[in-house]
């Protein structure tokens, strides 16, 4: 009789221990799909970085580009100015020139 209980307790003991192992065994497939989503959505956080990144550097290069041409115009844009000033000032000088002597005729 007590070998028979003993047996029937430790059949019960089995079985506790096997639903512990099923649900610990449970969990832990749980935690293993959830890891492995985990690594997904870091491996797309880390693509989608890389990639606004490399456009960051792209427009960075372009903005650099437009601000190189833009100085560049403004260069061209004062040489032509100074060029124009200095092929004009003949003719302003003799203009100046001409309405001092108009002023002195009309007195």
């Amino acid at each position: 009789k007590n070998l028979l209980k003993r047996a029937k307790q430790l059949n019960q003991d089995l079985l506790a221990e096997k639903m512990k192992l099923d649900k610990a065994t449970s969990r832990a497939q749980e935690d293993s799909e959830a890891i492995a989503s985990l690594r997904d959505e870091l491996a797309k956080g880390q693509a989608e970085l890389s990639l606004r990144e490399e456009k960051e550097m792209a427009l960075q290069l372009e903005a650099d580009t437009l601000t190189r041409q833009k100085q560049e115009l403004e260069r061209e844009a004062a040489a032509k100015e100074k060029l124009a000033a200095e092929l004009l000032q003949p003719q302003i000088e003799s203009l100046e020139r001409a309405v001092e002597d108009a002023e002195t005729d009309l007195e």
